[in-house]
C-alpha cells in the first residue's frame, strides 16, 4: 500500500512544489544540502518523481533561480 500512496503523492506533486521545497532547504541548510536525494526525503518520494520534472540537479538549481 506504500508505493500507491506515494505514486498518488508523486502524481499530485507539481515542479513548483519541488521548487519550494528546494528553496526552503537552501534557506535552512545551504546550497550543498540541496540534493536530489534529500529532497526526496523531505517530500516523501522517490527520485522518479523528481526526474519526471527535472533533468537533473542543474535544472532544479535553474528553476529556483
Amino acid at each position: 500500500m506504500k508505493a500507491a500512496a506515494n505514486s498518488a503523492k508523486s502524481e499530485r506533486t507539481s515542479r513548483l512544489d519541488w521548487v519550494q521545497a528546494a528553496l526552503k532547504l537552501l534557506a535552512r541548510d545551504g546550497l550543498k544540502a540541496v540534493t536530489i536525494a534529500k529532497l526526496c526525503k523531505e517530500l516523501n518520494l522517490t527520485t522518479g518523481s523528481f526526474y519526471w520534472h527535472f533533468n537533473g540537479r542543474h535544472a532544479l538549481l535553474s528553476a529556483m533561480a
